[in-house]
């Protein structure tokens, strides 16, 4: 029954696809090729090892079809209390009208289309993203400027889709000697929505980028996000991902180094609840010697809900003099929360530093006991010692009032929000 029930959503969406395309557009054939690659693998299932821990056939029986259409929206858009470069997106769809930009003079937004050239994968979801996402962005910051105001990335999803499939796709470029900070923000309305987002970053030598994902999702919210970055010579990528809530969420890493002397930095917090799940699946490859990586995702677990998390680290055989770390720390904060944690080293050099670790405890009862009897009740204890675990990765975000959001995003997440 379950093989008919996708069998017979992959078919509408091959026919919403030739509704939606056709073949006077330049990058027609691209797209024809990932629809007909998708077609053939359609949604992953618990039966790929990259896929074992989270089961996504109840959501593939609602059948949620792919939108590509700009709504109307009259809501307000979240800005933390910061000037930005403002970009927003309404159900995948760019829309100019309520976006601004400061920075306009070293700071370039135009129009993407797909080229054989792209360095995407073809998993099953990059595969759909690639057929089906429209209107994305091509953002890039120009050889040796540093933008004064971040980009931020505000991703709208509307009330009024019906149980939609929303693919956003955005490629940023830093090219030599630039410095940017981005924050890419989903925000969601009440309406179901499969959330399908590409963000692809290429650094050029010497680029310094910080990028934060960020989203508070609602309970019956899907997200598969994808962040794929390729790092040149002595070029700099941090990255600092925050979920909070949400029914499923799968976010995909990957971070080439090809250049000497690259370096990045992976930070993550997830807080969940209810029945919540996330699935961290994380690939840092090493094709260049003398480059650093270091991956810190820390999880805070509580409910129903569960977690996993996977973190691979792939060392080529010319990568000599590699330094590259891998921790996963998580608290269980009820007997029904679950995780399941894999770090993974792949490493074909000889001449390496590498390390990975991974714990899972509960809240420490002692520092519970110490904090309610000096005057806290067991909320506001849990609360503060929740915060504080999780100050390690909030800290490494250097826009305060993003940092003061993220804080009170997290108190709400755990039920703390007095």
């Amino acid at each position: 029954m379950a093989v008919a029930i996708a069998n017979t959503l992959l078919e509408e969406y091959r026919l919403q696809w030739q509704e939606l395309f056709n073949a006077s557009q330049p990058d027609f054939s691209i797209r024809l090729a990932a629809l007909d690659a998708f077609l053939e693998k359609g949604f992953p299932t618990t039966k790929q090892e990259d896929w074992r821990y989270t089961n996504l056939a109840p959501i593939v029986k609602e059948h949620y079809l792919p939108q590509a259409k700009l709504t109307n929206f009259s809501g307000s858009f979240g800005h933390f209390g910061i000037p930005a470069n403002r970009l927003v997106f309404i159900n995948g769809t760019y829309a100019p009208e309520f976006s601004e930009i400061l920075d306009s003079s070293i700071l370039t937004i135009e129009p993407f289309q797909l080229s054989e050239n792209d360095f995407y994968l073809t998993d099953n979801f990059n595969l759909l993203n690639r057929a089906f996402a429209n209107n994305g962005l091509l953002i890039t910051i120009k050889k040796g400027q540093a933008l004064q105001y971040p980009i931020l990335l505000i991703l709208q999803y509307s009330d009024d889709t019906g149980r939609a499939l929303v693919n956003n796709s955005n490629r940023i470029v830093a090219e030599e000697n630039s410095q940017a900070h981005i924050i890419e923000f989903h925000q969601y309305g009440e309406s179901p929505v499969f959330n399908n987002t590409l963000t692809t970053v290429s650094l050029g030598q010497s680029a310094n980028i910080s990028y934060q994902k960020v989203q508070a999702q609602v309970q019956n919210q899907v997200q598969v996000h994808q962040l794929y970055a390729q790092l040149a010579r002595q070029s700099v990528f941090t990255a600092n991902a925050f979920d909070f809530g949400g029914r499923v969420v799968r976010n995909n890493v990957r971070i080439d180094l090809n250049g000497e002397h690259a370096e990045v930095h992976l930070n993550g917090l997830y807080a969940m609840g209810d029945k919540a799940h996330i699935d961290n699946h994380l690939n840092v490859n090493h094709f260049a010697p003398n480059c650093h990586s270091n991956q810190l995702y820390k999880g805070l677990i509580n409910d129903n809900a569960t977690g996993v998390f996977n973190g691979r680290i792939f060392v080529a055989k010319d990568a000599q003099k590699t330094n590259a770390f891998q921790s996963n720390k998580n608290i269980l904060l009820s007997d029904a929360a679950n995780i399941t944690s894999k770090p993974q080293l792949e490493i074909f050099a000889d001449d390496v530093k590498c390390s990975h670790g991974s714990t899972t405890g509960q809240m420490d009862k002692q520092a519970l006991f110490y904090l309610q009897a000096r005057g806290l009740d067991k909320q506001q204890a849990t609360a503060l010692l929740n915060v504080a675990f999780a100050g390690e990765i909030i800290d490494r975000v250097t826009i305060e009032p993003l940092r003061e959001w993220l804080v009170q995003s997290l108190n709400n997440s755990m039920g703390n929000a007095n």
